[in-house]
Parts: C-alpha cells; structure tokens; sequence
C-alpha cells in the first residue's frame, strides 16, 4: 500500500495483518482502502472473530464491531459484511461505495467455483502466477468440479496453463492445455498448445531451479522469436518481461 491515507479515527497499536496481501493495516481507513481495491480477494476467511476483535480494541470501534458480529450471527455473507465495514466508516465516496456494492452482490450470487475462479483470475491478471496456481489448483480440487461443465473446467486447465507459462513452465503449461483443448474445444488453447511445444522443442524451457543464466538464454531467444508476444496479456513483449522478472521469479518460485 503505497498511497497515502488521511486517518481520522484510531491508529493502531497492533496492525491486523493479511496474510494473503502480505499487509499490515493500521487503521479503519487502510482496511476500507484494502477492501475497495481487492474487491474479488474478499472472502470469508477475512470474516472472521480475529478482525472485528482488532476492530474493537485496537481502533475502539465497537459499535462497527457489534454491528459485524450480529452480521457473522445471522450468517450473513461477504456483502452485507464488508459494505457494513465501507458505509460505517466513512472513508468510501458515493461513487466507489456504489461501485463496491454492485461488485459485492454480484459476488455473492455466484456459486463457490465461479467465485473461486474469479480470484484466480485475479491473481493471473496481476501477474502474480504462483499465487494464482496455487488458486486453479484449489480450485480444481472443490467437490462443486463435478457440477460444472467441462468447458468451464477446461477454461480453468486453460488459465492454470497460462500461470504456468508466464513462469516458463512449459512442461507443466503444455499438460494443462493438453488437458484443456479436450474439455473447452477452445481454438487459443490450441494455438496456446502448439505454441508451448515449438518452445520446448527449442529448449526454451525452465525449471524452478535454474539460475539467473538461464534468463539471459531466455533474453536471446526472445529476441529470435518475437511471436512469443502473440499471448495476449501474459506477454506484451518477452524480453521486457524477462528482464524485469528476475527478482519477482524468486519470489513467486518460493511461494510453491
């Protein structure tokens, strides 16, 4: 959180920390800020006693913390809880309030598998592939798979593929698009599947425990193979990439 927030209530003592975000919040503003930008990260494992716990005694909120306990009583979902927080606070304008409240209800309308995967898109959006493979693969896991049909599993395989590519895990990203072409029937994850087995063929292929020379063999090939930017979103142009994804490399290599 690189912005800064004007506070006008309590200052914490003690941060609540996010696990997930790897952030420390300090105050109600820094926890509305989080929520308005992390709209599809929200879930119910934030929802719990720990926060509203830190809420009342660290910020001295307590009717905000009693109004979301009585939320949590009458199992109310992600919604009504996070929009209890937003309006109680006062941080949010009408505009972005309005804006959080379309997204939350259409949320809370989706099944468990479309939310999943719209957090995993997230992840995948932001580049931040280890998290989002972590994600799809979770994902794939849910008993609620079975009740959904194969072409939205396959899009699942298909986006798991993607992650795994955009750590040029071409092994691991070929098997998912294998596995994704014959549920989804979907012409780009062919494309995306021949194209994963003309780089392996070149050697152009890394494990999570190759070296950073690696990643100037990778920079050379770039060069020679400019239709790799072709894979919209993931690669706007490989040799930028590369280069600016040697620290977050290790980063992501160690979260799997």
């Amino acid at each position: 959180m690189s912005e800064l927030i004007l506070c006008r209530g309590e200052v914490a003592a003690t941060p609540f920390y996010i696990e997930s975000a790897e952030l420390n919040l300090y105050s109600l503003e820094e926890l509305c800020y989080y929520i308005e930008h992390n709209l599809y990260m929200l879930d119910r494992e934030l929802m719990a006693e720990e926060l509203i716990a830190w809420i009342e005694h660290e910020l001295s909120e307590n009717e905000l913390a009693s109004r979301l306990r009585q939320v949590r009583r009458s199992e109310g979902g992600v919604y009504q809880f996070y929009m209890t927080i937003l309006i109680a606070s006062g941080y949010s304008g009408k505009k972005e309030l309005e804006h959080c409240d379309e997204v939350l209800k259409g949320l809370q309308n989706k099944s468990v598998f479309e939310a999943r995967k719209i957090r995993a898109d997230y992840y995948l959006t932001k580049e931040l592939y280890a998290r989002a493979i972590t994600e799809y693969r979770l994902l794939l896991a849910l008993p609620e798979r079975t009740a959904e049909p194969e072409e939205a599993v396959g899009n699942v395989l298909h986006n798991l593929g993607c992650a795994y590519a955009g750590l040029f895990l071409f092994e691991e990203a070929e098997e998912c698009f294998f596995s994704a072409a014959a549920k989804n029937q979907s012409l780009e994850t062919e494309r995306l599947l021949s194209l994963c087995r003309e780089y392996r063929s070149s050697g152009f292929d890394l494990s999570l425990t190759e070296k950073d020379e690696e990643y100037e063999k990778a920079l050379s090939l770039a060069e020679e193979r400019k239709k790799l930017r072709d894979m919209e979103g993931f690669y706007d142009a490989l040799s930028d990439l590369i280069k600016s994804y040697k620290k977050e490399y290790r980063k992501n290599s160690q979260v799997i």
